[in-house]
Order: structure tokens, then sequence, then C-alpha cells
């Protein structure tokens, strides 16, 4: 049994198969560590872009305008009119026509849900309403600003407390124009002032 002649079984050492475990394991965790570090770059490098091209469209918007002072400066001379009809909301696109003001809230559209936005439903335009819509709407095209939406808030004797003038953007949602004494409104993170009682914003949507 124990003779010289005998071949004896020596069991395998387990040393050397833990060593190539651990190397094994070594080399998943490095493959992992890369995997998240090229992730986390591919997430950084879609934020820079998407961060420029917000700038790029920006600056591409605010270019393609006429500067803000001369634009608000326009747009200071429809505050008496607006004053004087005390206009509370207006819109002139072509699917909707919205003027609410001391005489009533008045609509010509077909889809009233997005429309009437103001406090006030709003019915047909009468003669008067009319009129009075026509004669804000040439006021408001005297500025050179393409007026889409006015939204406009009183405070003690009739003053004007916010007017915000809402148009056409070539590469947003729209192009605002808030006019708040001595800025009685926090201006946006997006705003520029224009001057202690104006500033400017632009609204994006998904780029």
């Amino acid at each position: 049994m124990g003779g010289a002649g005998s071949c004896e079984y020596e069991a395998p050492s387990s040393r050397p198969m833990r060593a190539e475990s651990g190397e094994h394991g070594g080399v998943v965790k490095r493959g992992l560590w890369l995997g998240i570090l090229g992730s986390l770059l591919v997430v950084c490098a879609g934020i820079a872009i998407a961060l420029t091209a917000l700038g790029v469209r920006i600056g591409l918007t605010r270019t393609l305008l006429t500067t803000d002072a001369a634009i608000v400066s326009r747009l200071q001379t429809v505050l008496d009119p607006i004053r004087s009809l005390h206009v509370e909301g207006y819109q002139n696109k072509d699917w909707c026509r919205n003027l609410t003001y001391s005489k009533g809230a008045f609509s010509d559209t077909t889809e009233p849900a997005t429309c009437d936005v103001f406090q006030r439903p709003g019915r047909p335009f009468g003669a008067q309403a009319q009129r009075d819509f026509e004669a804000l709407r040439q006021a408001l095209d005297t500025t050179g600003f393409e007026v889409e939406r006015l939204y406009v808030e009183y405070g003690p004797g009739n003053d004007i407390a916010v007017a915000e003038f809402d148009g056409h953007c070539p590469f947003c949602s729209a192009v605002n124009y808030v006019y708040s004494p001595r800025y009685k409104i926090d201006v946006p993170d997006q705003g520029f002032p224009v001057d202690q009682d104006w500033f400017y914003f632009e609204e994006h949507g998904p780029l």
C-alpha cells in the first residue's frame, strides 16, 4: 500500500485557483468601473451639448430681434391705451382672438379650452368689443413686436403692476417682454433686465 512502488494521490492545491479567481474578479471590477466612467463621460458630453445648443438658440433669437431697449421704448407707448381700456388679457392668433377688459370677456375661437385662458369665460365679440380689439391690435402692431398674448395685472389707482407681452419666437416657444415698475415681481433665472421697469425672457421647449 505504502511501498516504494506505490503511487500516492496528492490533492491539488487550491491556492492557484483562488489566485485565478481573484485575478478574474479584478478584471471584472476594472471593466465595471470603466463602463461607469464611460457612461458618465457620455452624460456630461450630452449636457454640455444641450447647454451649448440652448445658448446658441438664445443668442440667435436676441440677434434676430431688434435691440431690447428699442422694443421696450415702443411697447411703453401702448401702456396708456391698455390702462384706459383696463385690459386684463389679449390674444391674437389664427385660431384664437380674445379680449378681456373693462367691458367684459370676448372670444372668437374653435378651441375655447386653450384660447379662453383668462379668469372670465369669453362670449362672442359685439360691435364695440370688436372695435376695441382692433384699436388695441393696431396699437400693438405699431411697436414692431409681434404680440400674440398680453397679460396685465393692476395695482392701486388702476396703475399697471405687471404687463407681460408674449411674442413669436423663431428659435424658442415664446419671447416675453415684461413691464413691472421697479420689478414688483422677480426676474426669472433666464431673464435679462432691460431697464429698471422692463425685463426680457424666453420660454424654451425640448431641444
